[in-house]
């Protein structure tokens, strides 16, 4: 195998740790560098190297035309994900893991709040989303504070808080319950429910943060 697919392999091995590749992605890609690399045997005969001539290069052209729709594809998807993103509130941002709810510049930095698409595991896949969302948002922009949900609703709610009581009585819990993780890109750390605390116990709430509520990113 030469030098080439061997560095090739590595870079895709680094996106998928990353999170940037699919499992699936990982060994599509791998397979296509694989082929791409294994020796052509002796032709026997040449109407033999013919055929397998012209299977290589259709073989070849079938693989670049899939990657360079897929490079289009993925291009044109962050554009639009670049275009779509506003200084204050705008519409809702997607990504393969989450979606970009808000984001503000107050200066020469930018907070964010962010749907987590998955509610099975929440807090793992708020610690999955905060490390995607720090490769793939804060790489060439300073972010500052990441406030992640798991549900939309509560996301609306902490937008139209009230200090009323009879509005905390019926919202307070259910909005702490669903705020998963606030990550603090400036410092690197990320706090798992930070709003369980005692005023959320004050409107009824009855859950805990996990023992290990703190972690570096």
């Amino acid at each position: 195998m030469d030098q080439d697919v061997l560095l090739k392999l590595e870079r895709l091995a680094k996106l998928k740790e990353q999170g940037a590749l699919s499992e699936l992605e990982f060994q599509q890609q791998k397979k296509t560098l694989m082929g791409q690399s294994t020796p052509m045997p002796r032709p026997k005969s040449e109407k033999t190297t013919k055929s397998k001539s012209s299977w290589l290069k259709w073989s070849i052209i079938a693989v670049c035309s899939y990657m360079a729709i897929a490079i289009v594809i993925k291009c044109s998807e962050n554009e639009k994900a670049i275009d779509s993103i506003a200084v204050a509130t705008a519409e809702p941002t997607k990504s393969s893991y989450y979606t970009i709810l808000e984001q503000t510049t107050p200066g020469n930095f930018s907070n964010y709040e962010i749907l987590i698409d998955s509610k099975d595991s929440p807090v793992a896949q708020a610690l999955v989303c905060a490390k995607i969302f720090k490769i793939k948002e804060c790489e060439n922009k300073t972010c500052n504070v990441v406030g992640l949900w798991d549900d939309e609703r509560a996301y609306k709610l902490w937008n139209e808080r009230s200090n009323d009581p009879l509005w905390r009585k019926k919202n307070w819990v259910f909005m702490c319950e669903h705020y998963v993780a606030e990550y603090n890109a400036t410092v690197g750390e990320i706090n798992i429910y930070p709003f369980m605390d005692s005023e959320y116990r004050r409107w009824g709430g009855k859950k805990k943060r996990p023992p290990t509520s703190s972690f570096d990113m």
